[in-house]
């Protein structure tokens, strides 16, 4: 994976890193998206839950006993 070249200091710049990394195939749990993205997990969820309107994420994985966030 290729990692962003400096700290995301802005929250704009926090919810670029994450899309960035989701969209590069890692999976993460609403815990971890709340951690990148220095937010709560309800406000974490609800905006996963608003992106994944217009970007190809969902939420869910049948054969993993934790769902975690991930491209389609």
């Amino acid at each position: 994976m290729i990692e962003p070249t400096s700290d995301p200091q802005t929250p704009t710049e926090r919810r670029a890193v994450l899309v960035w990394r989701l969209a590069a195939g890692e999976r993460f749990t609403t815990r971890e998206c709340a951690d990148i993205l220095d937010m709560t997990p309800q406000c974490a969820i609800r905006w996963l839950y608003r992106i994944s309107r217009v970007t190809p994420i969902y939420f869910d994985d049948p054969d993993d006993t934790i769902p975690r966030w991930q491209r389609v």
